[in-house]
């Protein structure tokens, strides 16, 4: 590979990319390299560059730890991926049970494609501002859906008319919090005083030891309370 393909407009877009949830742009990152076959030099210096670039995306730094500079153990780690969403969707499709009205907010791909293995259910999709994430959510879901501004998904927890809140994560510590979107904790409080369940979809590779303060304004710490439900790969 080339010093032209490691500062291609493919990889500066994707450093650079606010909108997609931290397993999309592991995946595209996964892809880009098998496509490109970077050497290891070259893979290393990718690697640090995308690790700076989204420092509160555990899945990123977990998920790279077994590549390596080897870009051809990330097919494997592809696979991988895909897999943990069908156990997720499987634990989630048991957790959820009758509830059929359901909120999200932000972008996330495993929400996505959980939320799309359930039947007969109806999704308002909060805009998620700042940044407007939910509109690309939208996209992806084929059940019906709703596209809401934040404050009408405030109103719908306080009157009881939504039945659980589903969002992603992009790193956790079991029994003390999450990374999110910032305005999850907002959303995660008014569920607690409306005794609405909150389940948080993750992956073993989200896991961290550690939740420092995050470094960009559009993320934000929660903590776990007694509505809240981690839903994992396990």
């Amino acid at each position: 590979m080339s010093k032209e393909l490691t500062e291609d407009q493919e990889f500066i877009e994707l450093l650079e990319n606010k909108e997609d949830g931290s397993l999309t742009i592991l995946k595209q990152y996964l892809e880009m390299v098998l496509r490109i076959k970077p050497d290891k030099v070259e893979m290393q210096l990718m690697n640090k560059r995308l690790l700076n670039s989204f420092p509160d995306m555990a899945i990123l730094k977990n998920g790279l730890d077994n590549v390596g500079n080897d870009f051809n153990k990330s097919q494997k780690l592809i696979e991988a991926l895909d897999s943990q969403n069908k156990v997720i969707s499987r634990n989630l499709s048991n957790k959820i049970g009758q509830h059929n009205r359901i909120l999200t907010f932000s972008n996330s791909s495993t929400v996505a494609f959980c939320l799309n293995q359930l039947q007969d259910i109806e999704i308002w999709v909060m805009e998620s501002l700042p940044g407007g994430e939910g509109k690309n959510m939208q996209i992806h879901l084929k059940h019906i859906t709703h596209l809401i501004s934040d404050k009408v998904g405030y109103e719908l927890i306080e009157k009881k008319r939504i039945e659980i809140l589903v969002l992603g994560c992009d790193s956790f510590i079991e029994g003390v919090g999450f990374v999110n979107k910032v305005g999850s904790q907002y959303l995660v409080d008014l569920c607690l005083v409306a005794n609405t369940p909150v389940l948080i979809l993750g992956s073993r590779l989200k896991s961290t030891g550690l939740i420092a303060q995050t470094s960009s304004n559009l993320m934000e710490h929660c903590t776990f309370n007694s509505v809240t439900t981690l839903i994992l790969d396990t």
